[in-house]
């Protein structure tokens, strides 16, 4: 159980490192101000909606949903910032962290 929930860790500090390690690789100006803002975005929308002392926590299929939603985007980014392989190696953890999650009620 605390293998699901030390993942969960990893891959949400994977998501907010790898999208500040854009600033590094990338040369476009505009792709650097847009991982930073994503990635402003993500840590400020995680905190306030996601965080499960939150007073505005979801609850349910709204929290599924969105959740989903966000590793699907972190996916992508990460598809556009390091290549395909990276984005499937973090969308597959992402996703089968996500079914044990839910599965063993540890959200």
């Amino acid at each position: 159980m605390y293998f699901i929930l030390a993942l969960r860790f990893l891959l949400e500090i994977t998501a907010i490192l790898g999208f500040l390690l854009a600033l590094i690789i990338k040369l476009s100006w505009l792709e650097k101000g847009l991982f930073l803002l994503l990635d402003a975005a993500f840590v400020f929308f995680w905190s306030y909606y996601m965080a499960p002392k939150a007073s505005h926590s979801l609850l349910g299929w709204q929290r599924l949903v969105t959740e989903f939603l966000i590793f699907m985007l972190v996916s992508l980014g990460f598809w556009r910032i390091y290549g395909w392989k990276v984005a499937v190696i973090y969308f597959i953890l992402a996703m089968g962290n996500l079914i044990f999650l839910y599965l063993f009620h540890l959200n």
